[in-house]
């Protein structure tokens, strides 16, 4: 595989947060993606052009702060094994933050104070790995007449999102070797897609929210078994992975899983060492070029499960190309704050308190100089 072949001469700062990423043909995505991690305060990244045909690889190729490398791989391989190699290779005792092209880390602060400074505090604290709830974005209006504008923030076009429908499973007791410790599922894709087989009714809905939904603290397992029980056989139609472990301390020998879903050999990190805190991951997948996404991912057969997802995506599309994707519990995102109320962010009194002191430091900076 071409990305371990050549040595691509990466040097940082100490205390930088590198990002690392595998994309093809993203050039509609490319330019605000780097800006907005570039407003965190990411000085590096590390991009694994997949084969772009649109001039995505061009436009990497001339950006000072990428490391790009070329790499056809098939992406079914690839996707395996290229953070673990990369962040092997390069980042050892360096924070590390996985993220696709149409993803955008929230952070409490919202980037007033940089997510590097933000790594340092959760270090301090022994908490060098941070969980991230995966929530798919949308629009007001349906997805044939969704039209986003490249450079543009991503939720200029589809600032919406879905703030209850997530359910959270705590991991058997036996399985202590994966961090996180839980499965989050969910969200407006198993809305938008699942079918009338796997909606619950209105005991069902009562049920899930009352066990399951991360607005609410977290049910013993015993509880959650139960209940889990008597709802498995619509829970199972939703099978979709709503969770990522995209952001930590890297040490090396540490695996994480395709997706960074998991981090798989911890390499000594155990549940105590997961900061308190969740970062969602707005994910940015309903723009203009959804459909052909789809057709050209069916046809490759190069995601998971032979692309079974985008298969799901490509029966249903000429429904949901005209489905309004609003409902009763859709929300605005405004910001990272206004993700609190659903549970799909979470802020510690401890950071909360951090990132206060940090602001009003500034603030003092500031008309000091």
């Amino acid at each position: 595989m071409n990305h371990l072949e050549k040595d691509i001469g990466f040097t940082a700062e100490e205390n930088e947060v590198v990002l690392v990423a595998c994309q093809r043909n993203e050039l509609l995505r490319l330019p605000y993606f780097l800006e907005y991690y570039r407003g965190l305060g990411i000085k590096s990244f590390i991009i694994i052009d997949n084969g772009s045909t649109d001039g995505s690889l061009e436009y990497l190729m001339a950006q000072a702060d990428v490391y790009c490398i070329q790499d056809r791989t098939r992406y079914s391989i690839l996707e395996k094994c290229f953070r673990t190699n990369i962040a092997n290779k390069y980042l050892d005792n360096r924070w590390v933050l996985f993220a696709d092209i149409d993803e955008l880390l929230a952070i409490p602060g919202d980037g007033a104070v940089s997510l590097p400074r933000l790594c340092e505090w959760w270090a301090s604290n022994n908490w060098f790995t941070v969980s991230s709830p995966m929530v798919d974005m949308y629009a007001a209006s349906p997805l044939a007449q969704v039209h986003y504008e490249k450079g543009e923030p991503f939720w200029n076009a589809c600032p919406y999102f879905d703030a209850r429908g997530y359910r959270i499973f705590l991991n058997s007791s036996k399985d202590t070797s994966y961090i996180p410790n839980f499965r989050l599922y969910g969200g407006p894709r198993e809305r938008f897609f699942a079918g009338k087989e796997a909606r619950l009714s209105p005991f069902e809905q009562f049920l899930d929210d009352a066990y399951f939904s991360p607005h609410r603290p977290l049910k013993r397992r015993f509880l959650q078994s139960r209940v889990r029980c008597y709802l498995k056989e619509k829970h199972a139609l939703g099978t979709i992975l709503m969770q990522k472990s995209p952001l930590l301390l890297w040490k090396k020998g540490m695996e994480i899983s395709p997706g960074a879903h998991f981090l798989m050999l911890t390499n000594g990190y155990t549940t105590a060492n997961i900061a308190p805190d969740w970062c969602p991951l707005l994910h940015f997948k309903y723009f203009q070029d959804f459909k052909r996404k789809c057709e050209v991912e069916v046809e490759r057969k190069e995601h998971w499960d032979g692309a079974s997802e985008y298969k799901l995506y490509n029966n249903a599309m000429a429904q949901f190309l005209h489905l309004n994707p609003i409902y009763a519990h859709t929300a605005k995102y405004t910001g990272y704050a206004s993700m609190l109320p659903s549970g799909l962010a979470r802020c510690s009194a401890k950071t909360e308190g951090f990132v206060k002191r940090s602001l009003q430091q500034q603030g003092t900076a500031k008309v000091a100089a």
